[in-house]
């Protein structure tokens, strides 16, 4: 709200957003860790900032 005018005004989101963001990629990059820790999966390029495409797996997880 501008206090000389009273008027409201719609939220500048844009710092949210970035940090909405940030957290995003983080969550991806532990995400990724955690798999290939836990059961050995790969991973291939990053085509966008967050996500990599899953590549392989563990033989012993595939069922048949």
């Amino acid at each position: 709200m501008d206090p000389e005018t009273g008027r409201w005004y719609a939220l500048d989101a844009c710092e949210l957003e970035q940090h909405q963001q940030m957290l995003s990629v983080l969550f991806h990059r532990g995400l990724e860790a955690e798999l290939s820790r836990r059961i050995g999966v790969g991973w291939g390029t990053r085509t966008q900032e967050f996500a990599a495409p899953l590549t392989g797996m563990n033989g012993e997880l595939s069922t048949k």
